[in-house]
């Protein structure tokens, strides 16, 4: 069986070199992320960006990009993220509120279908097209949100959204991959966390990665630990995968 094997950061994403996590939205255009950073196999041909789709806020800062965890105690020394802010917040440390908006910032319909989760906005898109031989596909990631507030039973109840859909390109139904392991339950704030005194119980503590306090290399309350999103495919196929993450309407 051969198993392609990348990395990826989402939402987000010590002391040696920078105690914190940095983020350009520049150095890379979304077909060099997705090609260069993202994957960057010889398993993989015909890597192709179709859609990308972002907050405006004007000026050069986007809600996506590359990061650089080099130095820091970030899972990840470098990939992808993909927020529902400027991608300039999500550098640590984590002393603010990542909490922004632009104009008309929408949400997205297929995130809300498959997850079943109404009224979303402020969506990150990143879609692409790809061929490879393997027959089995595995991307790493995190997800972090400022929604995990430790201690508050609003980790019970409020949760940004996240999906890795895929299809094959030549068809219309997604499968959702990011989901809490050996279960159908996408991974969100309400599906990963410990214990809330007097708000809930743990759900899926195992995969809950830390609380972050002030100090923090991303800005976020607190992340996942590292997952893993695997689909099975069949070799010679193009698949098409949207990457999207939302704010839900609390």
């Amino acid at each position: 069986m051969k198993k392609l094997r990348v990395f990826i950061i989402f939402l987000l994403s010590l002391p040696v070199l920078s105690q914190n996590v940095q983020t350009d939205s520049q150095i890379y255009t979304p077909q060099q992320l997705v090609e260069d950073v993202l994957i960057h196999s010889d398993c993989v041909s015909n890597i192709l960006v179709t859609n990308v789709v972002g907050g405006d806020f004007g000026g050069s800062d986007e809600s996506y990009g590359y990061f650089d965890g080099s130095g820091t105690t970030f899972p990840f020394s470098s990939g992808i993220v993909l927020s529902t802010g400027r991608l300039q917040h999500v550098q640590g440390p984590n002393t603010s509120l990542s909490d922004d908006n632009a104009p008309g910032w929408a949400g997205d319909n297929d995130l809300e279908t498959i997850l079943n989760e109404p009224n979303t906005f402020n969506a990150t898109i990143l879609e692409f097209e790809f061929t490879t031989i393997a027959d089995q596909i595995n991307f790493n990631y995190l997800f972090a949100s400022e929604e995990y507030q430790i201690n508050n039973a609003n980790t019970c109840q409020y949760s940004d959204l996240f999906g890795f859909l895929i299809r094959p390109a030549s068809g219309t139904q997604y499968d959702n991959i990011a989901l809490v392991p050996n279960t159908q339950t996408p991974v969100k704030v309400t599906t990963v966390h410990p214990e809330i005194p007097g708000g809930c119980p743990a759900e899926n503590e195992t995969y809950f990665g830390s609380w972050n306090g002030s100090s923090a290399p991303i800005n976020f309350n607190g992340q996942t630990a590292v997952l893993t999103a695997t689909a099975n495919v069949t070799p010679n196929e193009t698949y098409h995968v949207k990457l999207v993450i939302a704010d839900e309407q609390n």
